[in-house]
């Protein structure tokens, strides 16, 4: 048996929340998230090239959409941004705060267009943490892949 309690909610909902190439908002302010990615393959470094372990292996334009729907919610609120690095060290990427957000109730919301450049330093699994008023709503995952050298083809003699 399934049961439903009709609670109140105490934080809006989170209708997305993901990174993607492109970000489209159309004159009727309707928004689409074009070619949602969650990895980034970087480019190898060329052959003999070498850089210190904690120097940056170049920069990536990362672009997102965090949209969050009111519910039961009205009223003023932040909503934040903390990264979460392969080292473990935690950076928060919004303002200080969080950017200030009006919630009006029902299906209105709120949406964050990301758009910022991010230093590769460490391949692996990088954490985003959405927040509202400095609680976890949802985490956005960010994989940083090294790509591979490609096969030199044997030239004929």
């Amino acid at each position: 048996m399934i049961v439903f309690l009709d609670m109140a909610n105490t934080k809006p909902f989170v209708a997305a929340a993901c990174f993607c190439e492109q970000i489209l908002q159309e004159p009727d302010g309707v928004l689409s998230a074009i070619r949602i990615v969650d990895t980034y393959v970087i480019p190898p470094l060329p052959a003999g090239v070498e850089v210190p372990p904690d120097a940056a292996r170049g920069v990536i334009l990362v672009r997102g959409l965090i949209s969050l729907k009111s519910g039961d919610v009205v009223g003023a609120g932040k909503v934040g941004l903390v990264m979460h690095k392969t080292t473990g060290e935690a950076v928060t990427l919004s303002p200080e705060g969080g950017w200030p957000a009006v919630l009006q109730g029902g299906e209105h919301g709120f949406n964050v267009k990301l758009n910022f450049g991010l230093g590769v330093r460490n391949f692996g699994l990088i954490w985003f943490d959405v927040t509202w008023n400095g609680e976890v709503l949802t985490r956005i995952p960010l994989r940083l892949r090294q790509g591979e050298l490609p096969e030199q083809a044997n030239a004929p003699s």
